[in-house]
C-alpha cells in the first residue's frame, strides 16, 4: 500500500475513534476507563489488522456488498476474535477501507497490481505492531489448527511479511 489508500486510511482512523459511542480520536472519552493510550494503540493495530486482510483477501476496487461473502465474514471474524472491543466496527472499517481505496484509485488512475506495502507513520507504532502480531499469530495458530494441511504447503515464507505488514520481508 504505498500510498493508494493512505489518505482515506488517514481519514478512516479519526472516523473510527470519533464517530461511535462518545469516544474521541484519542479514546479518552467515554466510558474507556481511562486506558486512553491503550485503546489509541489498539485501535490502531484494530485498523492495521483490517487492512492486512483486505489487502490479502478482497478486491480493493469493488463494494463491500460485491465481495464474495465467506472471505469478509471470514474477515469480520477474525476480527471479532482478535479485537472483540471493536467487533461492533470491523463491518464499517472495511467497507470504509474499501470506499477510500477506491476513491484513491480512481484519483490516481486505477491501482498498480503489485505494490510494496507500506504503512504511513501516522497509524501505526512500535506498540501498535507488537498488538497487530500478536493478533496475527493467533490467526496463524487457529488457521494451523483448523487446516494443518494448508499452512504446511505454504509453510510461512510470508510469516516474516505477516510479521511486519509495513515493510518488504528482505529488509527486516
Amino acid at each position: 500500500l504505498a500510498g493508494d489508500c493512505e489518505e482515506g486510511a488517514r481519514e478512516d482512523e479519526y472516523e473510527e475513534g470519533g464517530s461511535e459511542g462518545g469516544q474521541s480520536a484519542t479514546g479518552n472519552s467515554g466510558g474507556s476507563g481511562g486506558g486512553g493510550k491503550m485503546d489509541d494503540e489498539r485501535l490502531k493495530a484494530f485498523n492495521l489488522f483490517v487492512r492486512f486482510f483486505v489487502d490479502e483477501n478482497l478486491d480493493r476496487m469493488v463494494p463491500i456488498s460485491k465481495q464474495p461473502k465467506e472471505k469478509l465474514s471470514g474477515i469480520l471474524e477474525a476480527c471479532d476474535r482478535q479485537f472483540p472491543e471493536f467487533s461492533d466496527r470491523a463491518r464499517k472499517r472495511v467497507r470504509t477501507y474499501l470506499k477510500a481505496c477506491r476513491r484513491n484509485g480512481r484519483k490516481n488512475g486505477g491501482l498498480p497490481q503489485e505494490l510494496p506495502r507500506t504503512t504511513p507513520a501516522h497509524l501505526t507504532s512500535a506498540t501498535a505492531e507488537g498488538i497487530l502480531e500478536k493478533a496475527l499469530a493467533g490467526e496463524r495458530e487457529l488457521q494451523a489448527q483448523l487446516h494443518p494441511a494448508r499452512l504446511e504447503q505454504a509453510e510461512m515464507p510470508q510469516a516474516q511479511q505477516l510479521s511486519r505488514p509495513d515493510r518488504p520481508a528482505e529488509q527486516q
